[in-house]
């Protein structure tokens, strides 16, 4: 995903907006041989981008994913979570805690911008040649309207 963003000269973005805590684990590739650990205190999300001057944001509009009526001129700042599969892109995917509650909190307004907008970025396929990437725009809208279904399968067990 990173290099997908990389590659389309958005002013500012780089290696800064790289946030995973697994990111060092692609420096056995040429191309990020001096890529290192990412040093923030909490991770929010894989990428982090501030669309200062809307060159994203555009695209989105371009693209579909927002409406240019709302959105045109807007520099919100994109919280993108990566979810890679080498399977189908219908397997189901880990979502922690953490990052149900941040999507929540970054749920959409109707019809008009916000200042974080929250975007699950779906790679299926990936090493393969029909490798594919969706995105899923304000997950939790796509919650509520059960075009994405969350499921909780974890306990927190304390010994009494």
């Amino acid at each position: 995903m990173y290099e997908i963003l990389k590659s389309l000269n958005l002013p500012a973005f780089d290696y800064s907006c790289w946030q995973s805590t697994i990111r060092h684990r692609v420096a056995v590739h040429s191309r990020h041989g001096n890529l290192t650990r990412w040093s923030g205190s909490v991770e929010t999300a894989d990428i982090v981008y501030r669309d200062s001057k809307s060159t994203l944001t555009n695209l989105l509009i371009r693209q579909g994913y927002l409406d240019s009526s709302s959105w045109s001129g807007a520099s919100p700042t994109y919280y993108i979570e990566v979810k890679a599969t080498m399977d189908a892109l219908e397997n189901a995917f880990f979502c922690s805690q953490s990052q149900f509650d941040r999507m929540e909190e970054m749920q959409l307004p109707d019809d008009e911008p916000s200042d974080e907008v929250y975007i699950l970025a779906r790679v299926f396929g990936l090493g393969r040649s029909r490798m594919g990437l969706r995105l899923y725009f304000d997950p939790a809208t796509l919650r509520m309207n059960s075009e994405l279904k969350f499921m909780a399968d974890r306990y927190t067990v304390t010994p009494s």
